[in-house]
């Protein structure tokens, strides 16, 4: 939906090569885990620490359960608000492709 939105809205004129979005799942992911970190969020209880005190479970997994190194906190964010996963995953867009522009404003009201 993010994607169709870049393209609609005529963001850019083409998205450009390839888009993993497994890349964009976990730059939003970690967008989302530097915010909880930021307002001492559930997430600080698992996946939101400093590298040096991550923990992971016995299995290798992570503390809280999520899936593919993702943040069950982030999975069970509601899509819509300021930490809503839909805001994560625009920010991400925004991050990872080089067709935003890096400069100057851009009208991105998330509601």
């Amino acid at each position: 939906m993010v994607l169709t939105l870049v393209s609609e809205y005529n963001v850019a004129t083409s998205l450009g090569g390839i888009i993993q979005i497994e890349q964009l799942v976990h730059t939003a992911n970690a967008l989302f885990l530097e915010d909880q970190i930021n307002c001492n969020g559930d997430a600080t209880l698992c996946c939101a620490k400093p590298k040096e005190h991550k923990e992971l479970s016995q299995s290798g997994g992570l503390l809280c359960g999520g899936a593919a190194y993702i943040c069950q906190h982030f999975y069970d964010s509601a899509p819509s608000g300021c930490y809503g996963t839909m805001t994560y995953i625009t920010r991400a867009v925004a991050t990872i492709l080089e067709c935003v522009p890096k400069q100057g404003e851009l009208d991105c009201s998330i509601s």
